[in-house]
């Protein structure tokens, strides 16, 4: 029997997801990178600067947004990705309108950080079939609904890409520890989103509570702690192969167990 794990053998997988590149980015960056965790941010590129205030579910939270000159630097380690230039609902714009929004974005990402962004999260997490078609069509790798499976298994389709839950989902602390005590065979992947600026709502220390959660689920030797797209390109890598045999032409070394034995098929060569 053969089967592909994840990158060192691994198989779990943890990854972040934060929207809107707001100023509370500063703070969240900070907690991440002290537990040694990574992630994705998602942003606008068209509302550098912004400063205002908006109600969300039932709370007032400052929303102001970072500044163009400090985005290379404050997401350096992370990946960026697409939130569309104006937070438009993707299924409700017109064709050239989509476009614009998204490869506008990606390519302003790419300016700023010298990588074009491959991957977005949809405003909203409004999406359709139609969506993610066209998503496919500009060469988007993967899109992120906000549709919490509470699961871990790996999305079937990552222009569909719905995450495990939310930061302050009710059941993360049951979550947390079920997928760090799961022994199984099966590849695991624990997928959690937000927005920064909730953190500063004030039904509960959020702040604390996120610092938490990234003490308990750092530093384990046996989970992959990877970007959105490190895990989407790696996935998709592995699952394009049709036969172990020939020259591993993805671009990736993958990562094997054949009956029992631990194999690395390096890229360009024969397994």
């Amino acid at each position: 029997m053969t089967r592909f794990l994840f990158p060192n053998f691994k198989k779990k997988a943890l990854t972040f997801s934060y929207d809107d590149n707001n100023e509370q980015d500063r703070r969240l960056t900070c907690i991440l990178r002290f537990h040694r965790l990574t992630g994705t941010f998602n942003i606008n590129t068209g509302s550098f600067g912004e400063k205002r205030w908006i109600e969300h579910c039932g709370f007032y939270c400052e929303y102001n947004r970072v500044e163009e000159k400090e985005v290379k630097s404050l997401y350096n380690g992370f990946e960026i990705a697409s939130h569309t230039v104006d937070h438009v609902i993707l299924p409700e714009v017109d064709r050239y309108t989509f476009d614009y929004q998204v490869t506008a974005d990606c390519k302003k990402i790419g300016q700023l950080c010298g990588t074009d962004a491959v991957g977005l999260a949809y405003p909203c997490g409004r999406y359709n079939n139609e969506t993610a078609e066209h998503l496919k069509e500009l060469d988007i790798h993967y899109a992120r609904t906000i549709e919490d499976t509470h699961s871990f298994a790996l999305p079937e389709d990552f222009l569909k890409w719905h995450p495990t839950c939310h930061d302050h989902d009710p059941r993360i602390g049951e979550l947390a520890d079920a997928f760090l005590n799961d022994n199984s065979d099966e590849l695991k992947l624990f997928y959690i989103w937000g927005h920064a600026f909730e953190f500063d709502k004030n039904d509960s220390d959020r702040w604390a509570d996120m610092d938490r959660l990234c003490k308990k689920l750092s530093g384990k030797e046996d989970i992959w702690y990877a970007t959105n797209r490190e895990i989407c390109d790696y996935v998709t890598a592995a699952r394009s192969v049709k036969e172990l045999s020939g020259i591993n032409n993805t671009g990736f070394d993958l990562f094997l167990e054949k009956d029992g034995e631990k194999i690395v098929w390096k890229n360009n060569k024969k397994l």
